[in-house]
């Protein structure tokens, strides 16, 4: 029993040990999508473990994340302009989205998504920064297939690039780009690569399938048809009734 409690406290430490070197000097980023349908909210975390001496190069430190959504998604300006008041994501859209067409006539659109990195723990051991950020966002429609073994399709969102205001570590580049959300300013900004368990998320969207559009087309103009009957039937049919006033 002894023996066996020692071996679940070493694989626990190694584990510990393992993720904790992977992350040393290194941001790690994580990617979840929450909800379902056509409207889902896509969470993106940063994790990052720094060196102790770097500390007096991270005050009000800001992260820049540079998502390229395809054209099966799209965010709404008016949806994050009204969250913004209420705290919500700070994003800058590089150009306008119109929320009414389908996938295979919309563009890819880039945000420029903007979050605090703040300090979780500082010791002599490291200094622990995270960032979080949820980001709404919505399906297109897709055009309909005529493969009958084909229901869904997925729409790809691969993982952002990192950018930092401040030399937390040397960059790999540099980017000129606003200095935030309100887009009155320039910056540079520090690109960082990151290790993350997924390069990308993945949503599986429905599909019409045109193998059925006879059979819609019938059904439809046969159920239409026969509502037009109805309606002059009764209209026909019943006569409205006066009554006589007497004095």
């Amino acid at each position: 029993m002894c023996s066996i409690t020692v071996l679940t406290v070493l694989a626990s430490s190694i584990l510990c040990l393992t993720s904790a070197t992977r992350r040393i000097g290194t941001p790690y980023l994580e990617r979840q999508l929450y909800k379902n349908g056509f409207h889902r909210d896509l969470s993106t975390s940063v994790e990052w473990l720094v060196n102790p001496h770097n500390r007096g190069d991270i005050n009000q430190c800001m992260i820049l994340l540079l998502e390229k959504l395809p054209s099966g998604v799209y965010v709404d300006p008016f949806q994050l302009s009204s969250m913004l008041q209420f705290g919500g994501p700070k994003v800058l859209i590089d150009a306008s989205v119109d929320i009414e067409k389908p996938a295979h006539l919309s563009p890819p659109h880039t945000l420029h998504v903007y979050t605090e990195l703040k300090t979780v723990t500082d010791n002599d051991e490291g200094f622990s920064l995270a960032a979080l950020v949820t980001l709404p966002i919505h399906l297109r429609y897709q055009p309909p297939t005529h493969e009958t073994s084909v229901t869904h399709v997925d729409v790809v969102i691969s993982n952002p690039r990192l950018f930092t205001n401040c030399s937390i570590k040397e960059s790999v580049a540099l980017l000129q780009a606003p200095c935030d959300h309100t887009n009155t300013s320039q910056c540079l900004w520090h690109e960082h690569h990151y290790l993350a368990e997924h390069d990308s998320v993945t949503c599986s969207v429905p599909v019409g399938n045109t193998s059925y559009l006879p059979l819609v087309v019938a059904v439809t103009l046969l159920v239409t048809g026969l509502g037009c009957v109805f309606i002059v039937y009764i209209v026909m049919t019943k006569q409205p009734q006066t009554k006589l006033k007497t004095s």
